[in-house]
This record gives structure tokens, sequence and C-alpha cells, in this order.
């Protein structure tokens, strides 16, 4: 099987490819234009911290540009789209929400054979963006160190990514959802 990957070299899709070892793994470059014979994309390239955020235009060409090809090729091959969204996309109360609810619909309006996995925050040893980077850089304020978020351990997304790999449609993340406070989360996963 030969599947082409977006954000190879992100946290999440770090975690699952070796899940995909026997298989060829095809990472997507943007200047080459024809990929043919894929069965399978993984999209998970994706600005994903406030830091990234801030470039707006870098986050809409990343999320929405990156995610029109990924569509093209899938509908070319004829071949399963994976996506990765986010929880944040059933609010809507920034870009990032935003945009992955639009390219959710866009993927449901146009690929047959789609599999959108709403994701939580996700955390593990090697994660350096989002809290874990501000945790790294010690740009978390005295008055956020006791606020209590809820996340996925990445040993559990990837389960549930096993799980989910071959169905259809939305699915939402219906794991372990951990909660700690800041303050734990840097003892669990960025002191030991």
């Amino acid at each position: 099987m030969r599947v082409l990957v977006t954000g190879h070299n992100g946290f999440l899709l770090k975690n699952i490819l070796p899940l995909f070892y026997e298989h060829e793994i095809i990472e997507y470059v943007p200047t080459q234009n024809v990929y043919l014979g894929i069965d399978l994309i993984l999209h998970f390239a994706s600005p994903s911290d406030s830091y990234d955020f801030k470039d707006k235009l870098r986050m809409a060409i990343s999320m929405v540009d990156l995610t029109q090809t990924m569509v093209r090729i899938a509908e070319i091959n004829q071949c399963k789209l994976v996506f990765a969204s986010s929880l944040a996309a059933d609010f809507l109360d920034n870009d990032y929400g935003v945009y992955k609810k639009a390219m959710e619909q866009y993927i449901e309006a146009t690929v047959e054979d789609y599999l959108i996995l709403r994701i939580p925050r996700v955390y593990g040893h090697d994660r350096n963006k989002g809290l874990m980077k501000k945790i790294r850089l010690n740009d978390v304020s005295e008055n956020e160190w006791d606020a209590v978020v809820g996340y996925a351990d990445i040993a559990d997304f990837v389960t549930w990514f096993i799980y989910n790999l071959n169905k259809l449609g939305i699915q939402y993340y219906n794991g372990d959802i951990k909660y700690h406070t800041i303050r734990e989360i840097k003892e669990i996963y960025c002191e030991s």
C-alpha cells in the first residue's frame, strides 16, 4: 500500500507512522505535481499552537490550500482521505476552529471515502508545540499554572486511531481524557 502523508514531522504522525512500517510512505512535497498510485492519504499537516496562529496567511495556506490539494489527489487516486481535524471545529470561536470546520465540510461535499478525526489536545514526552512549547519556553504566566487542561495521552490517541482507521465519516475522540493542571502536565511530560 502507498500512503501519502502531510505533517510527517508533526507529533501525531511521528507516533502513527510506525504502524505503517510495511507500507510505502510518501511524504507530500509541494513542488511535486503528480501523485499516482496512492492508496491512502493521511493529512495531518496543520498549525497547532498559538505561535503558529499569529501568521494568518501561513495558517490559511496550510489549512485550506493544502487540504484542497489532498482532496484533488484523493479524487484522482480514488483513495481514502484521513483528515486530522480538531474538537475546536465544534466551537468556531477562533480562526483555527473555523478553518477546520470549513475543511471538514469541503471534504464531506467532495470526497466519497473519507475519515475525519475530531482530535482533542494530545500530549506526550516528544510533543514540542502548543502548551508543551509554552512550558519549555517558560512562557506560562503565573496565574496559568493551576489551570486544569483536558487532553489525551499519545498512547491512548494511537490506540483510538487504529480502532477508527477503517471507519468513515466524522469520528470524535472517545478515548481516555486526562485532566491535570499545567503544573502537573509539566511534571508528567517535561521533567521525566
